[in-house]
């Protein structure tokens, strides 16, 4: 099996700065973008969500803890998916059909997108997977609080996830809208316009 080494060693070193209670730096990002010695990754890209995985670095000092990591964090997205597609055919009016919700878990586990990824070693995006989908889920469960929870945890993953939120909150705010759903009309709207402020580097490159 191949992997990609240049973004599994960027963030093996960032992550163990971070397990070490400092700012995530990467010699190999610094000196291959030319960037100074101590640049820290939050200036090239707004991701602290990986701050999250610096305890695994405590349990198995070794990079192969983000491989496990982002299995986990893709295997992590088939039963939202299992759970999309169920209430998608409640909503639908139709009867469970188990065998059709467990193929679309099957399908999205086994999927190119997800197979191409892990292939290229640890990237910080897998984090989004299973946040944009768990977004998803919480709001067709009218789960509005969780909503936003999962939401403002996606735009710690990248600066341009902002941008995903706020388009999401425009769905909702549409489909709220011809629910005559409150709670998700204010939902929707505080995603739409929250998402974008939350990409700040999107916001200066506009």
């Amino acid at each position: 099996m191949q992997l990609g080494g240049f973004d599994l060693g960027i963030f093996d070193q960032a992550i163990r700065s971070y397990a070490a209670f400092s700012l995530p730096v990467s010699p190999v990002k610094n000196y291959h973008h030319e960037f100074p010695a101590d640049f820290s990754l939050l200036g090239d890209h707004f991701s602290p969500i990986l701050a999250l995985a610096a305890p695994l670095y405590w349990v198995w000092d070794d990079p192969r803890v983000l491989l496990v990591l982002q299995a986990a964090l893709f295997a992590a997205g088939a039963p939202l998916v299992r759970g999309i597609a169920a209430r998608a055919l409640a909503r639908a009016g139709s009867a469970p059909d188990l065998r059709f919700v467990n193929a679309c878990a099957f399908v999205y586990a086994v999927g190119w997108p997800l197979m191409t990824a892990a292939r290229g070693g640890f990237h910080e995006v897998a984090f989004a997977v299973p946040l944009t989908l768990a977004m998803f889920h919480q709001a067709l469960a009218r789960r509005y609080t969780m909503v936003l929870v999962t939401a403002f945890l996606l735009t710690g993953v990248k600066e341009d996830l902002g941008l995903v939120v706020g388009c999401y909150g425009v769905v909702l705010l549409v489909r709220s809208g011809r629910a005559r759903d409150m709670p998700g009309l204010r939902t929707g709207a505080a995603l739409a316009i929250a998402g974008p402020v939350r990409s700040p580097r999107c916001r200066s490159r506009g």
